[in-house]
């Protein structure tokens, strides 16, 4: 005799056993499915894969000529000196310092060797140094700059570059400072390379 009730659908969710009506999971990647495993992937051609490894031995040559017998005007390739060198504990620190003069006073007065003061750090000049004692009238241009930088401040009629050492003993200053002017410039003069 029926009872009269009907079971629930096979798969019906939460009803028992049977298909559930969750998603699959996906294909995987393979010739089958027709999914590339490795869309990311690519084959460098040969003519690819020579240049590469011509530019890669260029630059190892490079690097390794520059270490060798490189210097400044070789970076990248070449380390710089004030990096890759180191000075004496009993020597002495040498470093560029400039002078001015202005109209009416005969003193030389240090003033600051940085980009506010003339447009170039420490270390532009100082690469810059054959050049100064090949043309001391260079010097001027710092006086020019100086002048657009500082429009308020007196003129420069003199600039002079001074290299200024102070003297280590066991890496500590002993406090005797030497002082040598390498190249002048003068408004009246024009530019020298002074001997001292």
């Amino acid at each position: 005799m029926s009872s009269g009730t009907t079971a629930p659908p096979t798969g019906s969710p939460g009803r028992g056993p049977g298909p559930s009506s969750r998603p699959g999971p996906s294909p995987r990647p393979g010739p089958s499915s027709g999914i590339d495993p490795s869309p990311h992937r690519v084959r460098l051609r040969r003519r690819g894969r020579a240049w590469r490894a011509a530019l890669v031995c260029l630059l190892t040559v490079g690097y390794v000529s520059g270490s060798l017998v490189g210097d400044d005007h070789w970076w990248p390739l070449g380390p710089w000196r004030m990096f890759s060198t180191s000075t004496s504990p009993n020597a002495a620190v040498t470093v560029s310092a400039l002078q001015v003069q202005v109209a009416g006073d005969p003193a030389w007065v240090d003033t600051g060797l940085n980009p506010p003061n003339v447009g170039l750090n420490r270390a532009e000049v100082e690469g810059r140094q054959n050049q100064i004692l090949a043309d001391p009238a260079m010097l001027a241009t710092l006086a020019e700059a100086h002048a657009r930088l500082d429009p308020d401040d007196e003129p420069w009629t003199g600039v002079r570059l001074v290299r200024r050492s102070t003297v280590l003993e066991n890496r500590v200053p002993t406090g005797e400072t030497r002082e040598r002017v390498v190249a002048e410039w003068t408004a009246d003069g024009g530019g020298v390379v002074v001997q001292q």
